[in-house]
This record gives structure tokens, C-alpha cells and sequence, in this order.
């Protein structure tokens, strides 16, 4: 049954309950009170089905833009693919370098510049996963990694700068000990999300730690 038929049938038994009330004085007060508790019933069944005709209408129109939508892409076809920015390569910034967070002697983090990279060289703003590790290849113990950060895609656009001749991801580092010299090792896997390649760049970067106090 359709909304405009259940509609009809309530305003019948609406119509048959008003004529019911127009003998008003036939009734008992029990009855009364009755045919009121089903008029007010009927009431809110018919602004229940008003309620489900409008969300019928708010599907329909959402239903006829979806379809819409779905029509100009398979008049496009795949060769829309070809017109998104794709991520060709990736670059770290030579601002790569330690940094000092908390205000005591020497550096204790590292902050990375990276710069994702279109077929023509320019940098873009591209969903995807970072993968950040900081090595210490100078140290002369077998445990070399000193530092990494994670960012998943829904994390990584709180990362971006954009502006006059500035646009870039940053991320700091922290470091769990100073490297054994003035250099660290910074390696960068960036996995596109758009199209599922990943890439990866490494390069070494300033850290201070001539001025680090020394223990007792």
C-alpha cells in the first residue's frame, strides 16, 4: 500500500470519527474519553506518515543525484584517472635537521620537511601514510634506530603548510638518545592512498649535540 492510500484511510477514519463526535451526547463519559485517545492516536499516526512521506521525498532526490553522478562518470569512463594528480616522487627539505623541544642543551628531535612531487616537479597535497625513522649509521652498537613517527592518511593534512613559496608536510621526530656524531640518518616512506604506490627517500641531516650537558 502507498503513503497516498494509508493517507486516505486515515482521513476516512478521521471523518468517521468527527461524525462519531458530532453525537457527542450519545456517549458515556468512559466513551468519550475513548474516541478522544483515538483521535489523538490517528493524529499522530497521520504526522508519522506526513514524517515518512518527506523522508521518502529526501531519499528520492538524493537516490536521482547519485544516479546523476554515476551517468557522467561512465560517460567519462577510466580516462578520468588520468587527469588526477598522482604522487611521482617525493623530496625532503635541506631545512631537514635537528631541532631543540625542550629547551635544554642540544638538539632531542629531529624535524623533516617533505615535499610530495607531481610528474611535473611540482609539490601537491596528497592523501597517503608516512613512515619516518631516524638512524644513527655512525653509532657502534648494532641498535641504530634512535627515533620513528607514524601518521595514517586521516592525520597526515594536520601536517601541511601551505603558502608564499611554502608548501610541505612537517613532522618532528622525537629521539630516544643523542647519535654518536653531529649527523643523523633520515629515511621517509610515503604510501599514496589514491593509487597505492609508495615511495621512499633518505638523507642526512644536522644534529647537535656538541652542547648537550654531560653526565656527573
Amino acid at each position: 500500500m502507498t503513503f497516498g492510500n494509508n493517507r486516505l484511510a486515515i482521513l476516512i477514519i478521521i471523518a468517521l470519527c468527527g461524525a462519531a463526535l458530532a453525537a457527542w451526547g450519545c456517549f458515556a463519559p468512559s466513551d468519550r474519553a475513548g474516541l478522544l485517545a483515538l483521535q489523538d492516536e490517528l493524529a499522530a499516526t497521520e504526522k508519522r506518515m506526513r514524517d515518512l512521506e518527506r523522508d521518502n521525498q529526501q531519499l528520492t532526490r538524493q537516490l536521482e543525484q547519485i544516479n546523476k553522478q554515476l551517468q557522467t562518470l561512465q560517460e567519462i569512463g577510466e580516462a578520468r584517472i588520468d587527469f588526477l594528480p598522482k604522487v611521482e616522487d617525493i623530496r625532503l627539505s635541506r631545512r631537514t635537521s635537528g631541532i631543540d623541544t625542550d629547551g635544554e642543551n642540544g638538539h632531542d628531535a629531529v624535524k623533516v620537511f617533505l615535499e610530495p612531487l607531481d610528474s611535473d616537479g611540482h609539490v601537491i597535497k596528497a592523501p597517503g601514510r608516512i613512515k619516518i625513522r631516524i638512524f644513527d649509521l655512525a653509532g657502534q652498537t648494532e641498535e641504530v634506530l634512535i627515533g620513528e613517527l607514524q601518521i595514517p592518511p586521516d592525520e597526515l593534512s594536520r601536517h601541511w603548510s601551505s603558502g608564499f613559496a611554502t608548501n610541505h608536510y612537517s613532522f618532528v621526530v622525537p629521539v630516544s638518545k643523542p647519535p654518536a656524531g653531529p649527523e643523523v640518518t633520515v629515511r621517509v616512506e610515503f604510501t599514496d592512498y589514491l593509487f597505492g604506490k609508495t615511495l621512499s627517500r633518505q638523507m642526512v641531516a644536522r644534529f647537535d649535540i656538541a652542547s648537550q650537558k654531560k653526565g656527573p
